[in-house]
């Protein structure tokens, strides 16, 4: 499902997601957010619907139609 809104980057968003995570939890105040990081924080959200709605018992495509819903429109 992720892969739908974020193409190949998951893996560079997952990485910015990160180093934002490290500079929020360690107060270094050096790393500017960019728009990469905008991304990666949406990323973390999708993922946080996708965990709890299959935890929930939805399937792919009735998580994909939620997601779509509150989040993309």
């Amino acid at each position: 499902i992720l892969v739908e809104w974020f193409g190949e980057d998951i893996t560079d968003l997952a990485e910015s997601a990160n180093t934002w995570r490290n500079e929020l939890a360690h107060e270094k105040r050096e790393f500017s957010p960019d728009a990469k990081v905008v991304s990666a924080v949406r990323l973390v959200e999708h993922m946080n619907y996708c965990i709890v709605l299959r935890k929930a018992g939805y399937d792919d495509d009735q998580i994909k139609a939620i997601i779509t819903e509150i989040l993309v429109r």
